[in-house]
């Protein structure tokens, strides 16, 4: 980019810098002119930066109310998602009964994948599952409990509503984002002000410049993983980490221990013992793995298992921080 543009251009128009980093930052620099105004120099500067800030900061308020909303309806889209689980695994046992036993067409409809197939259902299945569900509630209605049929039935209704609603909240959330941009313009003028006056007031004096603004804060931190470390007892195994991963982020395990093996792998709950894919590191070596090598990508739980009967274990994880 040519002089000129760097010097001349707005470079608070950053896609990357967020409105809320963006009313810290300005914020910060507010608080350092009012501090530094004792002969009231910046009175100019503090008299256009405030009420943009408070504009700003007001309409960064209300979307962080339709925020709010929008992860309440997400909870109630989850808390579907988990009724419909624990229905189909507490009453699987009276389905199979109603319908003539497990060996039947019948009870596949229901349950094609047996229970953990409902016990991985999340947002990208639920609607196929609850789908399959209802019509085999109707379908197999006359050998059902009434009341186990409109639940079973339910389910997929109650989701699709529950789902559109979010989606529309989160339409609301981007409508609004994108009404408020007047408001950020007048405090990226304000601030482009600010800098250019101060530049003007301490020509050549860099570290007193740069005094009034914490850049940084445009930007967010460069932590970019989260790191887990502990200790593991003869054959213990831990659930380091309960949250969704992507297929490809990538997964950095390091054994700290000189005598015992470790193996780590994605789990559905808490205790599940390895079934399936897994990565065994020896003692002092460090691997790094794609999430999708270490089982069912649907599995959230991440698990350290100590294998050695006889000895302590000890472990480091390196994860991508959640977005």
């Amino acid at each position: 980019m040519p002089l000129a543009e760097r010097i001349f251009d707005n470079f608070f128009e950053d896609p990357k810098i967020t409105p809320s980093r963006f009313l810290n930052c300005s914020q910060t620099t507010l608080q350092r002119l009012i501090a530094a105004n004792g002969d009231n120099a910046f009175d100019d500067l503090i008299a256009q930066l405030q009420p943009a800030i408070n504009v700003l900061g007001n309409e960064l308020g209300d979307i962080n109310v339709d925020v709010a909303v929008q992860r309440g309806a997400t909870l109630t889209v989850d808390e579907i998602i988990n009724n419909f689980k624990d229905t189909m695994s507490a009453q699987e046992g009276v389905i199979a009964d109603a319908i003539g036993g497990r060996g039947t067409a019948a009870y596949l409809e229901f349950y094609p994948q047996g229970i953990t197939g409902y016990r991985k259902a999340n947002k990208t299945n639920i609607e196929a599952l609850a789908y399959a569900v209802k019509q085999a509630a109707t379908k197999y209605a006359d050998s059902l409990n009434p009341i186990l049929v409109t639940l079973l039935q339910s389910f997929y209704g109650n989701y699709k509503d529950a789902r559109g609603e979010q989606q529309q909240k989160v339409g609301n959330v981007e409508d609004g984002r994108s009404t408020r941009s007047a408001a950020r313009s007048t405090l990226e003028i304000a601030m482009l002000v600010a800098v250019h006056t101060i530049a003007a007031k301490f020509p050549y004096d860099q570290q007193k410049c740069i005094s009034f603004f914490d850049f940084s804060l445009l930007y967010p931190s460069k932590r970019e993983h989260e790191i887990l470390k502990g200790v593991l007892a003869p054959e213990q195994l831990k659930a380091v980490l309960n949250r969704a991963l992507n297929e490809d982020d990538k997964i950095t395990i390091a054994n700290m221990d000189d005598n015992s093996n470790i193996v780590a792998y994605l789990a559905a709950t808490a205790n599940d013992p390895q079934n399936g894919k897994f990565i065994e590191v020896k003692p002092g070596k460090k691997v790094q793995v794609k999430a999708i090598e270490l089982g069912d990508i649907n599995n959230t739980f991440l698990i350290i298992r100590n294998i050695s009967p006889v000895n302590d274990g000890s472990y480091r994880v390196e994860v991508p921080l959640e977005l």
